[in-house]
């Protein structure tokens, strides 16, 4: 709705700036929704548990919204041939974010408030799953990152050994 205001309109580029930036949203919206379904399923359902679980993260969603538009602001002042692509890039994908922002910030936890969380049935398919993929969480795969951080310098060198080899071939 705000794009005429700004003398964009909707074409290739604005809808490819609109794609590029869905992922990001999507990410934000998936953060909240995670944390907030943590917080009820450790303290049960409420507005306060979905509120305390929003707040969790809001603080480093906010931020990394923020630093992306940070890095699109300088292409709203390109000039040039360029000017009206980055201008119509730039302008799609901070109006992106921001209504982002606030969607994730009030509108999603509000949502989530209302929504009746049911506890995962003792033997349905799901609770056989986490428990299988909680399992493998904090056995295998704890051990292996453990290993990696501990050995860092030698998964450095094997990861570069590969890059190199890649190039090579």
């Amino acid at each position: 709705m705000l794009m005429p205001l700004f003398g964009v309109s909707i074409n290739i580029i604005t809808l490819f700036a609109f794609i590029m930036v869905l992922g990001i949203v999507v990410d934000d919206a998936i953060v909240i929704g995670e944390s907030v379904y943590t917080e009820v399923e450790k303290n049960g359902g409420g507005v306060t548990n979905v509120v305390r679980g929003a707040q969790r993260v809001a603080t480093p969603a906010t931020f990394g919204v923020l630093t992306t538009i940070a890095v699109f602001v300088p292409f709203l002042f390109s000039t040039g041939p360029e000017k009206a692509f980055f201008y119509g890039l730039s302008i799609v994908v901070i109006f992106c974010l921001i209504f982002s922002l606030i969607e994730s910030k009030l509108i999603l936890p509000a949502h989530l408030a209302h929504t009746k969380f049911t506890p995962i049935k003792e033997n349905s398919y799901r609770a056989r799953f986490n428990r299988a993929f909680f399992k493998f969480i904090n056995g295998p795969y704890k051990r292996t990152v453990s290993k990696c951080v501990e050995w860092r310098w030698s998964v450095m060198a094997g990861f570069i050994a590969i890059l190199v080899v890649s190039a090579a071939w």
